[in-house]
């Protein structure tokens, strides 16, 4: 049990869990999530962002479809026309976005906060000056981003609001990503993984060689895919070789050219198997 949290923190937490992976819409799951963490986390007010691809510049684009609990967000329109997308603070914030969770008092000074234009147009008229983030990234996919605020006069959010986050983040991750990607499926639009579910079908991989798969096109080597799937060297090597097996392949550069019609697969170390 994570210091500081008492037994009774832990059973509301697995409850808040069971809670939002029984919602079967990205808004439901929203609104229940920021319910839960309010619940937990003293805050003023809760937001949840659903992000869309990514702009030209790499800044990602936010769906307007932002759940809110606790005060009323004001100047969403405002914040949503994008431009903040050059604000030191803004873009301090992305540029930490592989942190999944952070106090942005952990990444920036005051100063350099509340003399920002986000700050001055959008967070000071409400009252909000101390924040709490979580990104949430699945496959390396930002999907979208959770913010909790607090009044300068209520305090920062404590280390344990941050682990509270911090344990919730792969949960939200996951269930997010298998709404979004039921919601492309029922449009009759491609996932972003469709083209590795195509592949498993093919071939009749088995959930784990699917996983396996994976990693080995995303670059990995051997040895970070069993780490990254908390599996021994020798049961990585059993399944690559029921994945060579059944897609009819005897290395590496043929398993890519199979799997993505080409022979050069990504660089790797000397731990790759070929």
């Amino acid at each position: 049990m994570p210091s500081g949290f008492v037994e009774r923190d832990w059973r509301f937490m697995m409850e808040a869990i069971y809670r939002i992976n029984s919602q079967a819409s990205i808004w439901d799951m929203e609104m229940e999530t920021l319910k839960c963490l309010q619940q937990f986390i003293s805050s003023t007010q809760g937001t949840f962002f659903i992000y869309d691809g990514a702009c030209n510049d790499g800044t990602p684009n936010l769906v307007d479809s932002t759940a809110v609990v606790g005060d009323d967000a004001r100047y969403l329109d405002q914040f949503m026309t994008g431009r903040y997308d050059h604000d030191r603070y803004f873009t301090g914030l992305l540029y930490f976005r592989n942190e999944p969770v952070f106090r942005d008092s952990d990444l920036m000074p005051d100063a350099f906060r509340t003399e920002s234009k986000l700050y001055r147009e959008i967070y000071e008229p409400q009252g909000i000056y101390w924040g709490l983030r979580a990104y949430l990234t699945y496959k390396d996919h930002l999907l979208g981003n959770i913010s909790i605020f607090n009044s300068f006069e209520k305090g920062d959010f404590s280390d344990r609001d941050v682990r509270i986050l911090r344990l919730m983040e792969p949960h939200l991750s996951l269930k997010l990503w298998e709404l979004q990607t039921e919601e492309l499926r029922a449009k009759g639009e491609k996932t972003p993984d469709q083209d590795l579910y195509d592949l498993a079908a093919r071939f009749s991989l088995t959930m784990r060689e699917k996983e396996v798969l994976a990693l080995i096109l995303s670059g990995k080597d051997d040895r970070e895919v069993a780490q990254a799937l908390s599996i021994s060297f020798s049961t990585f090597k059993k399944h690559v070789g029921n994945i060579y097996k059944k897609m009819k392949v005897n290395n590496r550069v043929q398993l890519f050219k199979e799997a993505k019609g080409t022979e050069s697969p990504p660089p790797t170390n000397e731990n790759a198997s070929y």
